[in-house]
């Protein structure tokens, strides 16, 4: 009852608005919907701009502190296989080793050797990285610096080498057992100087402790201490393609290290201490903060295994002033619209009625004739895809009605075909039984007189054969190996009027007589090579047939002659024949046999034709592996 009403009203509705023309309807409704929607759009779109520029800014920086992050952690890694190289070589670890025992003299030339040899191995290290500043081996007894080959030290001194074994340095290297531990030495450490002559510590650095184990009994021997200079670790990081309104930094959880790529149009970073927790209690993520009256957005992310992050500052208020332009120009293109709504309404019109009405007159031709002239209305809207539907329409109805005239043509031809092969086999079967009969009391009246099988016994046999075989009925289709047996019986016929005899030589290579095939499928092809290969004078005839089940569930029957063949323009005539399945009505002949193969198993089943002139023709079957 309640859809009842529904559709009472809406019906109403739309009867009003139909007592007016097209244009009036079209202006009044886009004067309505042009305002409204627009507004709302205006503030959709600026909302949907706004929250896609956070979102994208958001992706976009996540990934870029992600990229750089990965890029320092590489830094990281080249420099702890720097020092893997060094206390992985077993030789160099035993010379540390000897030197540890107590028995030994520092004096003594073996213990100042090894002590050269150690000292340059760690110079020749540090060449690798023109950023390594320092590269130390601090053990539990002795300290080794770097050394070039000339006995000059190079790097950093260890001072007060007691305080230093007493220090996180040296403690946490030991706790971690084997694992780097990574400091924030940019600024200046008292117990690390410049060189032995400076009182001021070393600083710019960033520094890695390891343990240094034993080369057999892994116990503890001291420590290697590695200190690069902190461009190391930014260089690369210098042409990145960084967001144009913000600055990345180099963060410790105590300080900043280092701005890359310094942007002066983009915010200052502040690290305060709320910052601080938020940032020590995860490894990456994203914040929003308001400082000095400007809404900044941070994205950071751990450095692995390391107390360091990297992070990247931006002012929202900046990445948004395109999206508050796009609100404030909106609002003007509202008052633009409504402009143009008249306009378009007057020319929507005119496009939605001039194409109906040339619809509708083509419609009214061709109720009246089909072939009378199409609708044409050119364009790109609904109205012409109509248009080109019902000319597609009237085409596909008119090529139907030819296909229909062809086909009840074709299934007429077809029909007179069948009625003409049935009236064959009614003309050969008439009294069967008769001439059976008949050719058998000849054939043992000739045993009799002749007091034995002969000649002309021999030939009634064969024949009888052969009749009997063509004239069998109620089957369509029959054994392979009958099929054979029925070209043999024609073949023998044959050769009693021929004084070269035609060999039939038979190499089909599966069992025949587990499948089937249309009757007189094989007999045809092989008359129409003794009928067109051979004549009476043809020096050692022979036709060979060829049989292979391929794959289960295809025979292919090939019949081969070695008569004339053919010229290529006979060729090129049958095989044309063959393809566009004429039918012969005077004959059973190659076309009937393939039409015959293509309307019992399918278009992909036939017969192919090969020759060569002089030499002879080979005629290919196939069919499926029917199982008889």
């Amino acid at each position: 009852m309640i859809n009842v009403k529904k559709t009472m009203v809406l019906s109403k509705i739309i009867n009003f608005f139909r007592k007016t023309r097209i244009f009036p309807r079209l202006l009044c409704a886009m004067l309505v919907l042009a305002i409204l929607p627009s507004c709302f759009i205006t503030w959709y779109s600026y909302m949907s701009y706004t929250k896609e520029i956070q979102q994208n800014t958001e992706q976009y920086l996540s990934l870029l502190v992600k990229n750089i992050t990965l890029q320092v952690q590489e830094h990281f890694e080249l420099c702890q296989q720097i020092a893997r190289s060094v206390y992985s070589d077993i030789h160099l670890m035993e010379l540390v080793q000897q030197n540890e025992e107590p028995l030994l003299d520092i004096e003594s030339a073996e213990y100042l050797h090894n002590k050269q040899m150690i000292e340059q191995r760690l110079y020749e290290a540090s060449l690798s990285n023109r950023y390594i500043k320092n590269f130390q081996l601090i053990t539990f007894n002795h300290q080794y610096q770097m050394h070039n080959r000339n006995g000059e030290p190079r790097g950093a001194m260890i001072k007060d080498i007691e305080n230093f074994r007493k220090s996180e340095f040296f403690m946490q290297a030991i706790e971690n057992a084997g694992y780097p531990v990574w400091f924030d030495t940019t600024q200046n450490i008292d117990l690390i100087h410049k060189d032995i002559n400076s009182s001021s510590g070393l600083g710019g650095t960033l520094s890695m402790t390891v343990l240094v184990n034993a080369p057999y009994s892994n116990t503890p021997m001291g420590i290697l201490m590695l200190n690069v200079d902190l461009g190391f670790f930014t260089r690369t990081l210098k042409n990145y393609s960084f967001y144009g309104t913000g600055n990345t930094v180099f963060l410790t959880n105590n300080d900043v290290l280092s701005v890359l790529n310094p942007n002066v149009n983009a915010p200052i970073f502040e690290y305060q201490s709320e910052m601080k927790e938020f940032f020590h209690q995860h490894t990456k993520g994203e914040l929003t903060q308001q400082v000095n009256n400007r809404t900044l957005f941070i994205c950071f992310q751990k450095v692995q295994n390391m107390d360091l992050y990297i992070a990247h500052v931006v002012d929202l208020d900046t990445l948004l002033e395109p999206a508050y332009q796009l609100r404030h120009h909106s609002f003007v293109i509202v008052l633009i619209l409504v402009f143009c709504c008249i306009l378009i309404a007057y020319l929507t019109a005119l496009s939605i009625g001039q194409p109906l009405k040339t619809l509708l007159k083509s419609i009214q031709r061709f109720e009246k004739n089909w072939d009378a002239k199409r609708c044409d209305v050119s364009g790109k809207d609904e109205l012409t895809y109509i248009s080109q539907h019902f000319n597609q329409m009237a085409d596909s109805t008119q090529k139907m009605a030819d296909e229909l005239v062809q086909s009840n043509l074709k299934q007429h031809t077809l029909e007179l075909s069948h009625l003409k092969a049935e009236l064959n086999a009614l003309q050969m079967q008439i009294k069967p039984h008769f001439l059976y009969n008949t050719l058998d009391l000849i054939r043992w009246e000739t045993i009799h007189v002749g007091k034995g099988e002969s000649t002309a016994s021999y030939m009634i046999d064969r024949f009888s054969a052969l009749l009997r075989k063509s004239i069998k009925k109620n089957e369509n289709k029959v054994r392979i190996s009958e099929e054979l047996e029925h070209i043999q019986a024609y073949i023998d016929v044959i050769n009693f009027s021929r004084r070269n005899k035609i060999e039939l030589i038979n190499s089909i290579d599966f069992d025949s007589s587990q499948y089937s095939i249309p009757k007189l499928s094989l007999q045809p092809i092989v008359e129409n090579a003794v009928k067109h290969a051979f004549d009476s004078h043809s020096n050692h005839p022979a036709i060979h047939l060829r049989g292979w089940l391929i794959a289960q569930n295809l025979i292919l029957i090939t019949v081969t002659d070695n008569g004339y063949g053919m010229k290529p323009c006979e060729i090129e005539s049958l095989q044309n024949n063959l393809k566009h399945k004429k039918l012969h009505l005077d004959g059973i002949g190659l076309n009937n046999v393939n039409l015959r193969i293509k309307l019992v198993y399918g278009e992909e089943y036939g017969l192919d034709v090969e020759s060569v002139l002089d030499l002879g023709t080979e005629i290919s079957l196939r069919i499926p592996a029917d199982a008889f």
